[in-house]
């Protein structure tokens, strides 16, 4: 009974057999026409046999031929509690609650309602209330709820902010221009350092409002006009619905490339995640980013892009998977000869293992197809395969090292856009 509802006259744990005396003395008592007891009852054969869409119609058949006993809503609740319609299942389980042999029962179920819904607050409020029953089982499932619900006291605080940052060193066998995304035909060893930071400004982590930061700092042993930076602010709502924790914002994005300004960006961004399993997860994330340049030099990049991304994820303590589909829709404002605003459709898989405590292996691999609109001389599509192994190494709770060897192949229909790329590097992590 901790996590659904169950009907009357339903006997697998202790918790049903409750169900089934409290039902008992409403099937014998209160009497109604022979025309609503036979829905009922057909109802409840419905019920048992897992059909609650035919099980609603005929209890709701009998509601309208005049029934009205505690019995019928109490039914009514557990049916469309199995139904996810949460709403009609505390509507039904409320007119239960002048029935002194229900009333904690219900209350109780309420509280489930609530949980679902994702309304904390009131579940605790409905427990509280069957808690006081003189039914033993009863209050000591509410208790366990309750117990659920409050957050343990450990001596220490709850942690509201999260904070990470990265130093790597790695080389780069073909570095490539970024704005124009062409490969350089240069190779050079460089550094780079990553930082960021996640807190709850007011409320929790599911409910309330969160700040996330990041700065990323690129720059090349010899090469300098190939170094980045790059830093983002954003605010975002976390709020759990039903079974999804859903997540809405928008962010602030400025980057520079060589020695000069780059880009501007304004982000919106929508998330959702469901559980499906103990285990695994689907996400899906909505972006939108208005793009413009802040050097004249990369006007033809001003516009936007839109990606909508698809995510199945699997974590078990011995690995993990995580599988993605994403499409990208761009709107630039492109040159004359050249075209800039891709529409692309990318799909990748990762792979990690759990080898030790302290030792972690993994795999990645993603395809990436872009097609951009004709233009005089210009007639691009591009295919781009990316392949990565990596290793990491957990020092402690605080520190980790990982290695990364990456190669990406970008073939185009445009010769000018054809490199091979081998990439590899060796950083150190921290989590605090």
């Amino acid at each position: 009974m901790q996590n659904t509802a169950r009907s009357l006259p339903k006997i697998n744990t202790y918790k049903n057999l409750l169900f089934l005396l409290t039902g008992l003395s409403l099937l014998l008592s209160a009497a109604a026409s022979a025309a609503s007891n036979s829905d009922f009852d057909k109802g409840m054969r419905y019920f048992k046999q897992g059909h609650y869409n035919k099980a609603i119609q005929s209890f709701e058949q009998a509601h309208q031929k005049g029934m009205r006993k505690p019995a019928l809503y109490y039914n009514l609740g557990v049916s469309y509690f199995k139904k996810g319609n949460y709403d009609k299942a505390e509507t039904n389980f409320k007119q239960t609650l002048k029935n002194k042999n229900l009333k904690s029962l219900s209350e109780y179920n309420i509280g489930l309602v609530y949980l679902k819904k994702g309304d904390k607050t009131d579940a605790k409020k409905w427990f509280k209330k069957s808690a006081a029953s003189s039914n033993k089982k009863i209050a000591g499932l509410s208790r366990l709820q309750l117990e659920k619900l409050s957050p343990r006291k450990t001596g220490k605080k709850t942690k509201n902010w999260y904070n990470y940052a990265s130093l790597s060193y790695g080389y780069n066998s073909n570095i490539k221009l970024a704005p124009v995304e062409i490969a350089s035909n240069t190779n050079d060893s460089y550094m780079d350092i990553y930082a960021s930071t996640s807190g709850v400004i007011s409320g929790s982590y599911n409910d309330g409002v969160l700040l996330d930061a990041f700065a990323y700092f690129l720059n090349y042993a010899d090469v300098d006009t190939y170094d980045e930076k790059q830093a983002r602010i954003g605010l975002y709502k976390n709020k759990k619905y039903a079974d999804w924790r859903t997540r809405l914002g928008g962010y602030y994005e400025r980057s520079t490339f060589g020695s000069t300004d780059y880009q501007q960006t304004i982000g919106l961004e929508a998330r959702g995640k469901k559980r499906l399993g103990k285990t695994n997860s689907l996400s899906l994330r909505y972006r939108y980013n208005d793009i413009s340049s802040l050097n004249a030099v990369y006007d033809y990049l001003n516009g936007w892009r839109q990606q909508f991304r698809f995510e199945y994820l699997d974590y078990t303590a011995s690995d993990s998977k995580r599988i993605y589909y994403e499409i990208e829709f761009n709107d630039r404002q492109n040159l004359s000869n050249r075209n800039y605003s891709p529409t692309r459709h990318k799909i990748l898989a990762i792979y990690r293992k759990n080898l030790s405590r302290a030792w972690r292996i993994g795999g990645e691999l993603s395809y990436r197809y872009s097609a951009y609109d004709p233009t005089p001389v210009q007639n691009r599509e591009d295919d781009r395969l990316r392949a990565a192994i990596e290793a990491r190494y957990t020092i402690s709770k605080m520190w980790k090292v990982n290695g990364r060897y990456q190669r990406t192949d970008n073939s185009s229909t445009d010769n000018l856009y054809d490199y091979t790329q081998n990439l590899y590097y060796l950083s150190v992590e921290a989590n605090f």
